[in-house]
């Protein structure tokens, strides 16, 4: 599982953004989760029962797989994609670049290069790419897929781009070779019992699954899933990879800390899924 059983440092990167919000030493003891709190990280993974993180967003090891799932329908926080202002497209980041006081879930996203399709929530259009898969919003609802014309792409809300899609209606279907993903990259993505992070969506795109996994080969991954969804009578519809391997990252709020589930490095990324309450 990588579970993480210490307090998480962030890594020393001097060229890279600053956090915009929070200071240094801020950001230090956001993370540094003290015993009482790194106690209750294992207990909750150790439990395989569902935790609430905050209204709509829980969280559940089930079957030695980490998931967030999160109710679409709520209202109470905003679903972002973090990337930095002002640089070059592909600048990489921390996952702590992207954490504010109103944090609650913080994951890693697209490849290093940032070459899917991405938006943030305010609209700023960070690059579209023709065939390559992504997680977005629009007119209200969200989706993944691959976004076939500019147009199409102009009426998303926000985008996350990623790829290969691995599951599609319902079933694990791994058959990527129009995303523009070299043949040993797909190789690897589908054999590899590395960590891995994935997003995948309900059948009535009402609910969210955010997945890490590690010792699962892609369609055990695909499968875990399934049967969490199926348990839960939130049965899956599709599903697709975001950046793994050493880049895998994931970080829930309890208490007064963000702490990192997966025992990892803080790894170089180019954007993140974070999800933040409103208000207060």
């Amino acid at each position: 599982m990588l579970l993480q059983v210490e307090p998480s440092t962030r890594r020393n990167c001097p060229d890279c953004p600053p956090n915009e919000r929070l200071s240094p030493a801020e950001l230090n003891t956001f993370i540094n989760a003290d015993p009482p709190t790194l106690a209750r990280l294992q207990a909750m993974v150790l439990s395989q029962q569902a935790q609430v993180i905050a209204p709509g967003i829980v969280y559940i090891n089930f079957n030695n797989a980490h998931h967030v799932v999160v109710d679409l329908q709520e209202s109470g926080f905003v679903i972002r994609n973090i990337i930095p202002n002002g640089v070059e497209r592909g600048t990489l980041i921390t996952p702590s670049y992207c954490m504010s006081e109103k944090s609650l879930v913080v994951i890693n996203a697209d490849y290093h290069g940032l070459n899917g399709s991405n938006k943030t929530e305010d609209g700023r259009d960070l690059f579209y790419h023709l065939g390559r898969a992504a997680l977005f919003e629009r007119d209200g609802q969200f989706d993944i897929g691959v976004i076939p014309e500019r147009p199409d792409y102009d009426r998303t809300t926000r985008s996350w781009g990623g790829g290969p899609i691995f599951l599609w209606d319902g079933a694990y279907n791994y058959n990527p070779f129009n995303e523009w993903f070299e043949p040993d990259d797909l190789e690897y993505y589908r054999d590899t019992r590395w960590a891995k992070m994935t997003v995948a969506l309900s059948e009535n795109r009402k609910y969210l699954f955010i997945t890490a996994s590690y010792g699962l080969t892609l369609k055990e991954h695909a499968e875990n899933i399934i049967e969490l969804g199926r348990r839960w009578g939130m049965p899956i519809d599709r599903a697709m990879r975001f950046d793994g391997g050493e880049s895998t990252y994931i970080t829930l709020r309890l208490g007064d800390h963000l702490v990192p589930v997966l025992n990892l490095p803080e790894p170089l990324i180019v954007n993140c899924l974070a999800i933040e309450r409103i208000g207060e």
